[in-house]
């Protein structure tokens, strides 16, 4: 529903959406959008805005689409909500000056409990001039603010972001057009204050293979959002060394005294944009370049994504329109990770197997401690390709088509997955006479 009323401009929509598997019907889903938007022009200078966008989506749809954000981390299929919700005030200063500010607020939640909801709020002030009829420049601040939700593996914790930025806005003629924002960002991680830790009761190790402290004492290196274990998961082994049975650790938690630092310095990047734009007669093609902060990573630590994009549209008269997207893009964190060690007490247990006496380690944790930090603890590398096409058959009914290639690789001291998906889309359009309200 879209409607103009004097000053006053509204639009809101609702869209549903259900995919359906051949094979695997048990991934058949529902998904569902909504959308609302106004804008008010209270005087010829001044215009206030306000959207929301909302998706109850599957880690197979189009999150990354909606939210304009490809980076998301989904290790599977998973539903996940989000919410983008943004509101703006503009205001001109005669023909020459324009301030404008906004304020934002995004959500991710995860219906998997592995992966941590983000929260982030956002404002943003900027001061522009035309110094001439085709160069506009500038200067803005911004605050951001995400918080993560607590996660088996982490507890709750936050990343305040501060920066500083130049804009300008460069007509190279009017069909060349290029624009650039950037500035430093301080990123300042909250320090965790936690008493205790949560970890598996017994680990199956072999004292013998694990890394010591300072004090001799064998240690089960972690980082916050894993329970890696990185010793020689050892084996029952006979008195002859023969390993004749692996030994799976319990599912039983227990909660082990943290000792150790947890403040996590804060670091200096830089966050920006670039953009060229460039028109022809039925051809249009932009190319751009970001770097900000993620909302969506979903890994309980702030991330900086870069991303690469580049499009292309032909519009040959009068009856086709073809596009193609490029997108790549790299998540990386924002600041270090410290890693865990956790103290074990080592037992030995022997049983009788096949008849057969076998010895196993058993690792008892105790304590927890901070060890050295990790400068990158994960790379979440993306690639996104689309084709899409519309043939209008007739003035209400058109064809559309589109086929796309996303690819997200994972990276790190955590884990490292691949998760491809092939999509091809046919479908049609039918328009109806508008309804006059």
């Amino acid at each position: 529903v879209r409607e103009t009323q004097g000053d006053f401009v509204y639009d809101l929509g609702y869209q549903v959406f259900y995919e359906a598997f051949a094979q695997l019907d048990g991934l058949n889903s529902f998904d569902q959008f909504a959308s609302a938007s106004g804008a008010w022009t209270i005087t010829p200078a001044t215009t206030i805005a306000a959207s929301d966008n909302f998706a109850y989506v599957s880690g197979f749809s189009d999150v990354f689409e909606t939210t304009g954000n490809i980076a998301t981390v989904t290790a599977g299929r998973t539903r996940i909500i989000t919410n983008n919700a943004n509101a703006s005030l503009t205001h001109r200063f005669g023909s020459l000056w324009e301030l404008s500010s906004s304020v934002g607020n995004q959500l991710y939640d995860y219906r998997d409990p592995t992966q941590s909801d983000t929260t982030s709020t956002s404002g943003v002030l900027q001061l522009t001039r035309g110094l001439t009829r085709r160069l506009v420049a500038g200067v803005g601040v911004q605050y951001q603010r995400q918080e993560f939700s607590a996660v088996p593996q982490n507890p709750a914790n936050g990343t305040t972001f501060y920066q500083g930025f130049g804009v300008v806005n460069y007509s190279i003629s009017p069909t060349w057009r290029i624009s650039v924002q950037a500035g430093p960002a301080l990123a300042q991680p909250d320090s965790i204050s936690v008493d205790s830790v949560s970890l598996l009761s017994y680990f199956a190790v072999d004292p013998r293979t694990c890394p010591t402290n300072a004090a001799g004492t064998p240690v089960l290196l972690q980082f916050p959002q894993s329970d890696a274990d990185l010793c020689e998961r050892s084996l029952f082994r006979t008195a002859q060394g023969t390993p004749v049975a692996a030994l799976a650790p319990t599912t039983t938690r227990i909660d082990v005294p943290f000792v150790g630092d947890q403040e996590i310095g804060g670091s200096l990047n830089y966050f920006g944009r670039i953009s060229i734009d460039k028109e022809w007669r039925t051809w249009r093609a932009s190319l751009g370049y970001s770097r900000s902060a993620s909302n969506s990573s979903g890994l309980s630590t702030s991330t900086a994504l870069d991303q690469l994009r580049g499009d292309v549209t032909w519009t040959p008269p009068p009856l086709w329109n073809l596009a193609f997207q490029a997108v790549y893009s790299k998540q990386t964190s924002v600041s270090d990770v410290r890693q865990r060690e956790v103290a074990l007490l080592t037992e030995a247990n022997t049983q009788i197997l096949g008849g057969v006496p076998a010895t196993a380690f058993f690792g008892v944790p105790f304590e927890v401690d901070t060890g050295a930090t990790i400068a990158n603890a994960v790379d979440v590398d993306t690639m996104y390709f689309e084709l899409s096409g519309v043939r209008r058959i007739s003035r209400r009914f058109s064809i559309d088509g589109a086929a796309s290639y996303w690819q997200q690789d994972t990276s790190g001291v955590l884990n490292e997955t691949r998760t491809q998906v092939i999509r091809v889309d046919i479908g049609f359009t039918w328009n109806f006479d508008a309804i006059p309200l």
